[in-house]
């Protein structure tokens, strides 16, 4: 299997002469066989090919974003990390992402969303793996009464608002989110750096305020650093009409945050915020900055690892690098030699 893979995937990079890499062509994998697209819409007519149960490969370059995903195939780009994709471009897919009735089992891993990426109304899509992704839009999950079940989102990088309206039973685990968490039931919310400021009004109740959690019900949050810096930090809210939840664990920069009617162990308070990660000065993402904790051995989430993305199970892989072969480098030939041959020297790293 590897070796199909490899293969499909040096294609993708050697198939241009006049480039290091064709961006516009996309493989598909269907029952052992390989078929390459090109043309002006590579991936929307790769998706239209597949079938449940099918991989499509996306090589770096940007990609139009099929009408909508009602397919559970495996989804596969090179990354989102300018350091890790500097041989191959980053992987982007513009334009709003739709996902249907029909996508169950469905998987993207090493892909920049441009925009937003909606799980359509009141439809139950089961199954779903969201993996070392950028969305630079919100990631919504609209409806109530068809709830969306057994998702993973895990080590992305979300830059809007998370709505998780129609999903339960789920997990989003070492991930840096910068908008707020909203709404969702019985969720597993782990090892995330959640970067929400919000504006911070003073109430009664902490019932105008806006809390990093908003409406998550009978859910577990544990073991997240809170980048929040706002004004009023000593009693700024964590949460906001959540309840039934437990919080534990978590690094915050209030003094005496209000958790509501929620179970509340182990947080730790009060710290400044300059102080949790090496180098985030502020709430706003940048591949630039370095979220490691600079005391991974003081602040300790409930499995005994350090708190924050690089704690839990499996933590956050540094340049969220796919789990496909990784092109991390690239020799090209500007020209064939006399035996009409292009010299090509790539080194590809299994994940």
């Amino acid at each position: 299997m590897f070796k199909k893979i490899l293969s499909s995937v040096l294609f993708l990079a050697i198939a241009g002469t006049s480039a290091i890499f064709a961006q516009s062509r996309v493989a598909l994998h269907h029952e052992g066989q390989v078929t390459i697209f090109g043309g002006a819409a590579p991936f929307a007519d790769a998706y239209n090919a597949a079938v449940s149960g099918d991989t499509i490969y996306l090589p770096g370059g940007s990609f139009a974003a099929p009408a909508a995903i009602a397919k559970g195939i495996a989804i596969y780009g090179a990354g989102h990390y300018p350091d890790s994709t500097a041989v191959t471009l980053p992987t982007s897919v513009t334009g709003s992402v739709l996902i249907s009735e029909g996508a169950d089992n469905l998987r993207f891993e090493g892909i920049l969303f441009t925009g937003e990426f909606t799980f359509i109304y009141n439809q139950k899509v089961d199954n779903v793996v969201i993996s070392r992704c950028r969305i630079n839009g919100n990631l919504t999950y609209n409806g109530t009464i068809a709830p969306c079940e057994n998702h993973q989102i895990s080590q992305c990088v979300i830059i809007g608002t998370v709505y998780f309206n129609n999903l339960q039973g789920s997990t989003i685990t070492n991930c840096i989110i910068q908008g707020q968490i909203q709404n969702g039931n019985s969720l597993v919310i782990s090892n995330n750096v959640v970067m929400f400021d919000g504006t911070y009004t003073p109430c009664q109740g902490c019932n105008e305020c806006n809390g990093s959690y908003y409406n998550i019900k009978n859910s577990t949050v544990i073991n997240n650093v809170h980048l929040r810096r706002a004004s009023a930090v000593s009693t700024a809210c964590i949460q906001r009409d959540c309840a039934g939840s437990t919080f534990s664990n978590n690094l915050i920069v209030a003094a005496s945050p209000n958790f509501g009617d929620n179970t509340v162990s182990g947080n730790y308070l009060n710290v400044v915020a300059n102080d949790m990660c090496v180098n985030a000065p502020d709430n706003v993402f940048d591949y630039t900055k370095d979220y490691h904790l600079q005391d991974p051995e003081t602040y300790l989430g409930t499995d005994g690892t350090q708190v924050g993305i690089y704690g839990g199970a499996l933590g956050y892989k540094p340049g969220a690098v796919p789990s496909n072969p990784h092109f991390s480098s690239a020799t090209v030939a500007p020209t064939t030699n006399e035996e009409g041959k292009l010299n090509v020297n790539i080194k590809v790293i299994a994940q």
